[in-house]
């Protein structure tokens, strides 16, 4: 990724904002994304598989990348190439990387599916082993460049929720994504965020009124 430089309009927002924004959505319901994974005993770092933006995809199957708040890196593959180019080959690669830079040392084994679908798993290994797994270098990036990224996740959950929203899905996180949308008003994001938070908002609004219906309709007698 160290090749990417494109025109972003909003190079010089705080990219804080939508980090904290994208946490927030994720652990509302993790399990919806799938290609991130909370990183091994770090709060509030995360590991990325796979990438969504138009820029980015060519990375999917090479690279990881590792976020927080105030950092992103990331690390290639073994047969990875810079700028999107080289080969990695399915199967289990055994590697170990120092997250943010750092002195701790963390083992992965990442198992390449297909051409595009990693699966990243941590795991504790004895001394004698550890000369058999892979060390990737920890690369940095311009975390303002990764904004679109971000970007393409936060769109991803919120499509899935104002899905969700329309055909009055009973989920119990009513509450967590009110709290949710109403952060982003706050927030100064992207206009495609806006658009779809006011559109979920409307639908559980909506939501929220035929559940209180429903509430006190009910017979309590015995």
């Amino acid at each position: 990724m160290g090749f990417i430089n494109f025109n972003f309009k909003n190079i010089n927002i705080d990219h804080k904002k939508y980090f904290l924004i994208f946490e927030n959505i994720y652990n509302i319901e993790p399990r919806l994304f799938y290609w991130i994974n909370l990183f091994p005993s770090k709060k509030d770092r995360y590991i990325l598989t796979q990438f969504r933006h138009q820029n980015f995809l060519k990375y999917t199957g090479l690279e990881l990348v590792i976020i927080d708040q105030h950092r992103m890196t990331y690390h290639r593959l073994p047969g990875a190439k810079p700028n999107g180019n080289g080969f990695v080959k399915t199967g289990k690669h055994c590697i170990q990387l120092n997250s943010m830079d750092e002195a701790d040392i963390n083992y992965f084994c990442v198992e390449k599916l297909n051409l595009l679908d990693l699966n990243c798993k941590h795991t504790t290994i004895a001394h004698d082993l550890k000369n058999k797994f892979i060390f990737l270098p920890c690369r940095k990036l311009n975390y303002q460049l990764f904004i679109p990224e971000l970007i393409e996740i936060i769109m991803y959950g919120l499509e899935f929720h104002y899905q969700n929203s329309l055909i009055n899905q009973n989920f119990n996180y009513l509450d967590k994504l009110n709290e949710l949308i109403e952060n982003i008003f706050k927030s100064d994001l992207d206009f495609r965020i806006i658009a779809i938070c006011k559109r979920i908002q409307m639908t559980l609004f909506d939501f929220g009124t035929v559940k209180k219906i429903e509430n006190k309709s009910i017979n309590y007698t015995v």
